[in-house]
């Protein structure tokens, strides 16, 4: 399964991004993310000492502001589920939600405490369900 993982750059405790994917039940065959600080770099790390296959798609930033939501919709476009965490106010992690719901690709919101939701199209309305 190509797994979507990103998430805002001043996510914490950044330590959950690597304690999220040993855990996750699902078989991962690549990992797909924005190259970005934060989550991004964390799961580009994961990936290469799993030996897991990495896709970087970054934002090409001379488009100006378009680049983060047009990268975001080619991370979404390029996986099969998406693993969001996110602090609950980033606007590109909010974008990824948007256009995964949009693809009919399914996403799962790890907030900072460490939960697992389900998203229902609406971050305001999760479903307390885990994963796997």
């Amino acid at each position: 399964m190509n797994v979507a993982v990103v998430g805002s750059r001043e996510f914490a405790p950044i330590e959950l991004v690597w304690e999220f994917l040993r855990d996750w039940s699902g078989p991962v065959t690549r990992i797909i993310s924005g190259g970005a600080r934060g989550v991004d770099t964390a799961a580009a790390r994961y990936a290469r000492a799993h030996g897991i296959p990495l896709t970087e798609i970054r934002a090409d930033w001379s488009l100006g502001r378009r680049a983060g939501p047009l990268r975001n919709r080619e991370i979404v476009a390029a996986c099969d589920l998406v693993l969001a965490f996110w602090d609950g106010s980033s606007p590109g992690t909010r974008s990824t939600l948007t256009f995964a719901e949009a693809q009919g690709k399914a996403a799962w919101v790890i907030p900072q405490n460490g939960l697992a939701y389900e998203y229902l199209g609406d971050a305001s309305l999760f479903s307390a369900r885990f994963p796997g």
